[in-house]
């Protein structure tokens, strides 16, 4: 019994895992820079949708449907995406991966442990 309730939790995890596009690669620090630097990245969750805006000066702005918006740093370190979000003073670095031929083109944050946070990137400020 226990082998098929892990069996069933691992199916679900890996349908709720968006597929990545075709053309999903990594990403070089300059080419994440430039995809969301004055733009905004919009994604969903099990709670809802969610929106993030990166500004150039490296202030970010993330909210969520029903939640108080948050605000921290962001910047671009080697081929990394990092942040920050104060209180905290920990920095959380990621791998990145997008579609830049897709319309709207994608990203997907990816942590150390290898959760993903997939998005899709608006321009500007939404």
């Amino acid at each position: 019994m226990t082998r098929l309730l892990l069996t069933y939790a691992a199916l679900c995890v890996v349908l709720t895992v968006p597929a990545a596009t075709a053309s999903d690669r990594p990403l070089k620090g300059p080419e994440i820079d430039a995809l969301i630097k004055g733009n905004t990245v919009t994604g969903k969750t099990g709670k809802g949708g969610w929106k993030q805006f990166f500004a150039a000066n490296g202030e970010t702005s993330y909210s969520s449907r029903g939640e108080t918006p948050s605000y921290g740093s962001w910047e671009v370190r080697g081929d990394k995406f990092c942040s920050q979000w104060p209180p905290e003073e920990h920095w959380s670095c990621y791998t990145v991966t997008g579609d830049l031929n897709a319309a709207p083109k994608t990203i997907t944050w990816i942590s150390g442990g290898g959760k993903t946070f997939p998005g899709e990137v608006q321009d500007g400020k939404m």
